[in-house]
């Protein structure tokens, strides 16, 4: 990415920048997603007698995203048991989303 684009980009408003760079489903989105391949993949490894915690360490996730995953009465479990809101340390909003998206344009790394 050159210089030029980059300084065009950060002039942008938050909203404009926001708009104008998608990270959704590239290396930066921040969001991880059990793909149809990668599902198929765990219960594969499952079905060779393969742990949760095994597969986990396997196929780079947590214990509890596979199990997730990979145990539909523990699904449904968590789902009822949550109430939705985002219970992590970085919360997503317009701002933020808009300030992370700025550094990375500002680090030449998206544009």
């Amino acid at each position: 990415m050159n210089k030029t684009n980059i300084i065009n980009l950060l002039k942008l408003t938050d909203d404009e920048l926001d708009k104008s760079i998608r990270i959704a489903g590239t290396d930066f989105d921040r969001k991880r997603k059990v793909t149809k391949d990668v599902l198929a993949k765990m219960k594969k490894l499952e079905s060779k007698g393969k742990s949760y915690a095994e597969i986990a360490n396997i196929m780079g996730f947590s214990y509890h995203a596979v199990k997730y995953n990979l145990n539909a009465e523990y699904r449904s479990n968590y789902n009822a048991t949550r109430d939705s809101r985002h219970m992590g340390t970085d919360h997503v909003t317009d701002k933020n989303r808009a300030s992370y998206k700025r550094q990375l344009v500002a680090e030449g790394l998206i544009g």
